[in-house]
């Protein structure tokens, strides 16, 4: 145990590890859930419309009728579909079976 740590600090330390793991379990049990999958597949899918309606300056309607796009609102959708790849990326790492090493928090000077 580092010198500059109390055993309170200590064992804060301990549980939030202990519930990392737990959560790692968690993902790995969701990477053969069909349905998670799928949301999964879905927020790509909506990331990549977003970005192609912010890119082209249109969307369409469920009508098929062409909306033309603020620069304003191609923006936001360009927001949108960032926020999406992050939360993508992150739900990717996590159910990776050799996932990256993450630097510990409490090592960090």
């Amino acid at each position: 145990m580092p010198k500059n740590i109390t055993p309170e600090q200590q064992k804060v330390l301990d549980e939030r590890k202990a519930e990392a793991d737990a959560l790692k379990i968690s993902y790995r049990k969701l990477a053969k859930n069909p349905a998670f999958l799928d949301i999964l597949a879905k927020a790509k899918l909506f990331s990549e419309m977003a970005t192609k309606a912010a890119v082209d300056g249109v969307a369409y309607d469920s009508g098929g009728n062409q909306i033309d796009l603020s620069p304003d609102k191609s923006a936001r959708l360009l927001g949108e579909s960032a926020g999406l790849n992050k939360l993508v990326a992150y739900v990717e790492r996590q159910l990776a079976t050799n996932p990256q090493k993450q630097a510990d928090p409490s090592q960090r000077a």
